[in-house]
């Protein structure tokens, strides 16, 4: 992980991301984490794409960070209690996604990202055209990743069947 660090900082502030020194550190936890994931979660997108989409999909792998607000905070009164107001605050949030995309607009992907400032990790699965989410947890296990990736798969197949169907429901023609 220290090989990470000085790339870690400077992928942050490339991003426009305001980075410490807790920041890098879960940055390069992350990095290394999805290095050990990636021929998991890219097996099974490949698997996906072959098996049903019979080849026609793009599989891809990306790094990202983004501030997002935080859950608000209580601003204290300067005499040990609190004002009463409360204050959102922007953290750093670090991800690593996976996505298979084919046709318009339609992709399933898994992400895992780190709450920079709690250090937490996440792992989720998620498609674009039907908003469907499910949660593989942390650490990754093989059996959630497959449940949620193929939860996620068929939501996303049935709303393009839909629309490709002309809202008959016919799952054969989204994939």
């Amino acid at each position: 992980m220290v090989e990470y660090y000085p790339e870690a900082v400077d992928f942050a502030r490339r991003a426009g991301v305001p980075i410490g020194d807790g920041d890098a550190l879960a940055l390069t936890r992350l990095w290394a984490e999805a290095d050990g994931l990636d021929a998991r979660v890219m097996g099974r997108l490949g698997e996906l794409n072959d098996g049903l989409l019979d080849g026609k999909g793009t599989v891809d792998a990306l790094r990202g960070a983004s501030q997002r607000e935080m859950a608000a905070a209580l601003v204290g009164d300067g005499a040990g209690g609190y004002a009463g107001d409360a204050v959102a605050a922007l953290g750093a949030f670090f991800e690593c996604s996976w996505t298979l995309e084919w046709g318009d607009g339609r992709c399933v992907s898994v992400a895992l990202e780190v709450d920079a400032a709690a250090g937490v990790f996440y792992a989720y699965a998620r498609g674009a055209a039907s908003g469907a989410a499910a949660r593989v947890g942390y650490p990754v296990t093989d059996g959630a990743l497959e449940e949620a990736l193929t939860e996620v798969f068929v939501a996303e197949a049935a709303v393009a069947a839909a629309a490709d169907s002309g809202g008959t429901g016919d799952l054969d023609a989204g994939i």
